[in-house]
């Protein structure tokens, strides 16, 4: 499984799941300048999918700045391209219907 875009060659692949991209920060850099300024000097914002830091968010070490419209496909199954042992479709199908 990968969490990311899709896209890889050699390999097929089938989403799994959709997700936002939000863009988050620590709440002590969230001041329109502070973020500003701590982007610049590297320890800055984040932009990434909302099940990546859903824990620290919840925690309280991120907050979100902004969230994505849109849901993107984030979480894939990739295999080898040709046939499957009856084990590894059976898992496949599991995957898929937990979706």
């Amino acid at each position: 499984m990968r969490y990311d875009n899709g896209g890889w060659p050699g390999v097929k692949t089938a989403n799994l799941a959709l997700g936002r991209l939000v863009i988050a920060g620590a709440p002590s850099l969230l001041g329109e300048k502070l973020a500003i300024a701590a982007a610049r000097q590297g320890p800055g914002l984040v932009v990434d999918r909302m099940a990546l830091i859903e824990s620290d968010v919840a925690d309280g070490r991120l907050r979100v700045v902004h969230e994505s419209r849109k849901k993107l496909p984030a979480c894939f199954v990739v295999t080898m391209p040709g046939p499957k042992r009856a084990a590894a479709r059976a898992f496949l199908e599991w995957l898929k219907s937990q979706s």
